[in-house]
């Protein structure tokens, strides 16, 4: 049975708890009947000091009240009878919505872990590279045609030294002196 049959035949049968049948029609009218026989013989029984509209009125409330609440009894009792009709089928999807939602609160739990952890590295590599880069230059980073990209203050002030050591600047004169500056 699929989903559709089991909701299209719990909803019958709560039609049918609504409704009542022809049963139940015939035992709340000998209900009545009996109930208005028991307060004719209590009206034989007490002395007539009522007057006869009194005790219609007193025997009318006491028949409405007496048919409320037999017909919540009854209708209390069509309810368990036919939560016992269907115990299996509750009992057999029980098991089987709890694991789903087991399923669900592991894969949320599965998912929410996985995002944390992506989260959490992703943090580290950004501080990593925070760390190394206060103290390194960037990429493509060039100083007087020298690349120092990627090397610490120190290295590339060693660099920048060594290629100071190595320059010499000459200069040449208007009257064709040549002076090397070194």
């Amino acid at each position: 049975m699929d989903k559709k049959e089991i909701d299209n035949q719990i909803k019958n049968e709560k039609d049918e708890v609504i409704k009542p049948s022809e049963t139940q029609e015939k035992n709340e009218n000998e209900k009545k009947v009996e109930i208005k026989e028991e307060i004719k013989e209590e009206i034989k029984e007490e002395p007539k000091e009522e007057s006869k509209e009194e005790s219609k009125e007193n025997s009318k409330e006491e028949a409405k009240d007496d048919s409320k609440k037999d017909s919540k009894e009854e209708s209390k009792d069509d309810l368990k009878t036919n939560k016992e009709k269907y115990k299996e089928f509750y009992e057999d999807s029980e098991p089987y919505v709890i694991q789903n939602i087991k399923k669900e609160k592991k894969n949320y739990k599965v998912l929410k872990t996985v995002c944390f952890s992506l989260l959490g590295v992703l943090l580290l590599v950004y501080l990593g590279g925070v760390i190394y880069f206060s103290n390194h230059f960037a990429g493509k980073t060039t100083l007087n045609t020298y690349d120092i990209s990627g090397k610490s203050i120190s290295s590339a002030q060693n660099i920048l030294d060594e290629e100071l050591a190595k320059y010499e600047l000459s200069v040449i004169f208007k009257n064709g002196t040549e002076k090397l500056l070194v």
